[in-house]
């Protein structure tokens, strides 16, 4: 990370880590499984939990995840609304499917719990 006030100020970039994303994360490596343990974790997050208590993890994770992701530059408490741009941004890759998500068509639940669902109404409708 780079103070850029102060870099202007003592005309040298002082660099410095703001986080390793295996620590931060838990995970040994940023593979797609990692990565969908965090997405995980994220989607789980109940932005209205108190983050002074143990009791919400995921909703720490959370805000650091939005703090991080901006370079620390938005210190801004990272809401539900926050919460679904974060997820949608990190699960889905196609802008078309962002936007789906954003709006949602498509839920924060896995997609294998929607492929499950699609399957008992495929069924239901085949019985019928």
């Amino acid at each position: 990370m780079l103070d850029l006030r102060e870099a202007n100020e003592l005309g040298k970039a002082n660099w410095t880590l703001e986080y390793t994303a295996t620590e931060f994360f838990g995970v040994n490596s940023i593979s797609g499984v990692s990565v969908d343990k965090v997405v995980k974790q994220l989607q789980d997050a109940d932005p209205a939990c108190n983050l002074s208590t143990a009791a919400c993890p995921n909703n720490n994770v959370l805000q650091k995840f939005s703090l991080y992701n901006s370079v620390s530059y938005n210190t801004a408490y990272c809401d539900r609304v926050c919460q679904v741009n974060h997820v949608c941004a990190v699960r889905e890759v196609e802008y078309d499917k962002y936007k789906e998500c954003i709006n949602g068509v498509t839920t924060l639940l896995p997609k294998t719990v929607w492929v499950f669902v699609c399957s008992l109404l495929v069924l239901g409708l085949s019985l019928l």
